[in-house]
């Protein structure tokens, strides 16, 4: 999901699409979340159990009820909207600063370690939410 946010401050005219990379993004935040709630233990719907064996398995679709099974899937959808809407400030509030880098290194095709200092320092980065 970050990096779908952090293609949208560039729209429109400079990405007209999102990437194969925020699609596996995507992907990753998803595995993730319903790692931390079917393997981990994590969630409110199922504390403290794992179905990480079952799961890795393919054989989930008979180890929890369907009730069960949509009450985990609110859980991810939950935790990816949330991560999504806190991606979404953080890029916003360093919108400037990437456009600047991704302009530059457009541009220039690389960076040194000094140069980056240096646009962060004039326009960013604010990371708190």
């Amino acid at each position: 999901s970050s990096g779908i946010n952090a293609e949208w401050p560039l729209r429109p005219g400079f990405l007209d699409k999102h990437t194969t990379q925020a699609q596996s993004d995507l992907e990753r935040i998803t595995n993730v979340a319903y790692s931390m709630i079917a393997d981990h233990g994590m969630g409110k719907s199922a504390p403290n159990l794992s179905f990480h064996e079952q799961r890795s398995q393919q054989r989930s679709l008979n180890i929890w009820s369907n009730k069960l099974q949509q009450e985990m899937d609110e859980e991810v959808n939950s935790i990816v909207q949330e991560q999504y809407e806190r991606a979404s400030q953080i890029i916003e509030k360093n919108k400037e600063l990437i456009k600047k880098l991704s302009t530059d290194l457009y541009e220039r095709k690389s960076l040194t370690e000094d140069e980056v200092t240096v646009l962060i320092e004039k326009y960013g980065p604010v990371l708190e939410t």
